[in-house]
């Protein structure tokens, strides 16, 4: 078995080689790997993929992603994806695959919405702990239960029209509900969209930032906003059916917003909307406005046509587990993260310092 290291710096050479375009199988799309190699935060030398190879047939992967705490004291990785073929498995290649990401990042890793399998994985080596769960909700505005089955088991496949039936009669009622429900903007408010992080949103930011050692500078802020990891192109819809995970959707954007009161910057976020769905990855904003922003985020997703709201930001949990608004369902929706003991022992970390958008969540 031979075994192969990519750097951030090959990762160009690599997508457009002849052997990537025959791959059955890709370890990583065309996308992912252009943004990789415009991440700020990592070095030329990191490497950002380990390939494993029996004669010239891909066996297993796995992805990482380069990271440094702000003071840039701790570099560290992301594990954003593990492959092993099904020709292959049994043979204990995904122990070994982390046994290499180790070596590479000097034993210093994080992961995050890993699976059931992936977690035992990581426990089994006996070299990771559990933080605490990071607590969210997700809120429902209409209602998609098609999507929703069929993303979660194929075996709903058949019921699929009658799926789509019964939403479309939840959502025709819920709609009466949704005008009943929905407000003006105060004339003091305001909303202005950006695409980049300016010298004045920034120092807003660094005033209002939770104390924590991960948060994205500013830099990468905008690489983030400029280079997410899905696409609603021709070759990311081709590549989607030769890589095991998310490259191709629908429509997938994020939206810069800043509410202002009067002349008052009150806050600052950026939007993941992808197909039906919005995430808030990164949220920034003077305490005691909640209330104001959950408004226009409600706002927002009302005249997007949009369905469910996942956030993990504790001011704006709070509120709508008060505040219903106008969600007609908020359930708890929790997101684990795990550390490697080695880079836990140099920064000691507890959940609340992540923001929703730390490792590969915001970009998907």
């Amino acid at each position: 078995m031979r075994v192969r290291h990519i750097s951030i710096e090959e990762l160009g050479t690599f997508i457009g080689s002849e052997e990537f375009r025959r791959m059955p199988d890709l370890p990583i799309s065309s996308l992912r790997a252009r943004s990789q190699a415009s991440n700020p935060l990592a070095r030329a030398e990191d490497v950002a993929l380990i390939l494993f190879y029996e004669k010239d047939e891909l066996l297993a992967y796995l992805g990482l992603l380069p990271d440094q705490t702000i003071d840039t004291a701790v570099r560290f990785a992301w594990m954003s994806c593990i492959w092993v073929s099904p020709t292959a498995r049994g043979r204990g290649l995904a122990g070994k695959l982390l046994e290499e990401a180790f070596n590479c990042w000097e034993a210093k890793l994080l992961a995050t919405e890993f699976t059931a399998p992936a977690k035992r994985l990581y426990d089994k080596t006996g070299r990771f702990d559990d933080l605490a769960l990071k607590q969210g909700i997700r809120a429902y505005l209409r209602l998609n239960m098609a999507d929703l089955l069929l993303a979660k088991n194929p075996k709903y496949a058949p019921y699929k029209s009658l799926l789509r039936l019964g939403d479309g009669c939840f959502n025709a009622l819920n709609s009466l509900r949704l005008w009943w429900k929905k407000t003006s903007r105060p004339s003091n408010v305001r909303l202005a969209k950006f695409d980049e992080v300016d010298e004045d949103a920034w120092q807003f930011l660094k005033r209002h930032a939770p104390p924590t050692a991960f948060q994205r500078n500013r830099q990468a802020l905008n690489w983030l906003l400029k280079n997410p990891w899905l696409s609603s192109d021709d070759l990311a819809r081709k590549e989607q059916g030769r890589y095991q995970f998310s490259v191709y959707a629908d429509h997938f954007e994020f939206v810069g917003l800043k509410i202002f009161e009067g002349d008052v910057l009150k806050a600052w976020m950026i939007l993941a909307c992808r197909n039906r769905a919005l995430k808030i990855p990164y949220i920034f904003l003077q305490k005691g406005c909640e209330a104001m922003v959950a408004k226009e985020v409600e706002n927002y997703m009302l005249s997007k046509g949009l369905y469910i709201l996942t956030t993990y930001d504790s001011a704006l949990r709070t509120h709508w587990q008060k505040h219903q608004g106008t969600f007609f369902l908020i359930r708890p929706f929790n997101r684990p993260y795990l550390i490697s003991k080695a880079l836990k022992s140099i920064l000691p970390v507890r959940e609340e310092i992540f923001q929703d958008g730390e490792g590969d969540c915001a970009f998907t």
